[in-house]
């Protein structure tokens, strides 16, 4: 009868802290990627004025300066300038 007790609470709170650690990941991933998106949506969102800066600064298109820029960018960001 103890034995049985046991092992049953034992299932128990296995089940239960199997549920929770992946509650817990779940949650974890989910706030994560909101917080990458909205972070490069921001980052995306100042490329304009970060672009025309450097351009009113060097009066052309700086490679260097460019390259530094680009560095910032999100992963797979493809600008182009016309």
């Amino acid at each position: 009868m103890r034995k049985k007790l046991f092992l049953s609470t034992l299932i128990i709170a296995l089940i239960t802290l199997t549920f929770s650690m992946l509650a817990v990941n779940l949650v974890f991933h989910q706030q994560f990627s909101d917080y990458l998106t909205k972070t490069n949506e921001a980052t995306l969102e100042q490329l304009p004025t970060r672009l025309s800066s450097l351009y009113q600064s060097k009066g052309s298109w700086d490679p260097t300066s460019l390259d530094e820029i680009s560095h910032t960018l999100p992963i797979g960001t493809v600008v182009t300038l016309d």
